[in-house]
């Protein structure tokens, strides 16, 4: 098959081009940051998907491509309400400019990443399943939640095949972004751990190698899916005192060891329920998140 991944260069990105490429498949990559060693590596093209005067350059890439993983996207929750007009640019208009090609060369299928940051804070339990209500606290869930809807659009009126991963909280070799970087960094350098509040609050950790086991089987599945959405996380949570103690290698944390500070407006819990993607795409977590820190 010949596909193509959106934000190739980033840190999923990069495990999905060189999974689809140990495949065999005629992978092209598409990416506004890319650094030398990418562009040798693999076939990477610099393009950004908000920049119309881009967008003939996109059509010739497109055409007569199969499936499309969109993965290109600004991440950083904190970051969109500073910059709400770039970030909307980027993964709403750059994700629609995307879509409307696909539909122009009829490309079969659109695969979707989106986050669990969608729900926001609408399960008293933690319990996250897809039919759970969309309340987002930031503009990048705002964001992902407005192309989710796109995307069911496009496969109702445009006859393009889209599907949806809400991606949870991914770790693993490369991960630069969130709570285990920083804590393993600090680890590294002999610093104390920055721990928030109580540290009993507790989120659903994914490796990357099963995020993008997950990504490849909705690109790749026999029947449509006409805008599905999928939780795409272990369907367990753990804390960040656990994590923090995994680090240490220690079962009771050394007060020396830890800075506490105050605690966050978040959310105490937060845990995806994966018996859909279970069920219909087979899929399994394979990694367990202490187990990978252990071995770090």
């Amino acid at each position: 098959m010949r596909v193509l991944v959106t934000g190739g260069a980033g840190f999923v990105g990069t495990h999905l081009v060189k999974k689809l490429s140990e495949a065999r498949h005629d992978v092209i990559s598409i990416d506004n940051e890319i650094s030398e060693k990418h562009a040798i590596e693999q076939r990477y093209v610099w393009s950004d998907i908000c920049n119309y005067e881009h967008l003939t350059k996109l059509r010739n890439i497109i055409e007569g491509v199969d499936v499309v993983y969109h993965l290109a996207a600004k991440k950083d929750l904190q970051a969109s309400h500073d910059r709400v007009i770039s970030y909307h640019n980027t993964n709403v208009v750059g994700s629609l400019n995307l879509l409307e090609l696909c539909r122009e060369v009829g490309v079969k299928r659109f695969v979707f990443a989106s986050s669990c940051a969608v729900y926001g804070d609408t399960s008293p339990i933690g319990y996250y399943k897809e039919t759970t209500p969309t309340e987002p606290m930031s503009p990048y869930g705002l964001q992902k939640l407005t192309v989710e809807k796109y995307c069911k659009l496009y496969s109702q009126n445009y006859d393009v095949d889209t599907v949806i991963l809400r991606y949870f909280n991914i770790y693993g070799p490369g991960t630069r972004e969130g709570l285990i970087p920083i804590l393993l960094k600090q680890h590294k350098n002999k610093k104390p751990l920055t721990i928030f509040g109580s540290g009993e609050n507790s989120r659903d950790y994914v490796h990357v190698d099963d995020v993008v086991r997950a990504t490849i089987l909705a690109g790749e599945h026999n029947t449509e899916h006409y805008g599905n959405i999928f939780n795409v996380a272990s369907g367990d949570s753990t804390s960040v005192n656990e994590i923090a103690s995994t680090i240490c290698n220690t079962y009771a944390l050394d007060p020396k060891k830890v800075k506490k500070l105050p605690s966050k407006t978040e959310a105490s819990s937060v845990c995806g329920q994966i018996s859909k993607i279970q069920k219909i795409l087979g899929w399994e977590p394979n990694n367990n998140v202490l187990d990978w820190l252990s071995s770090q």
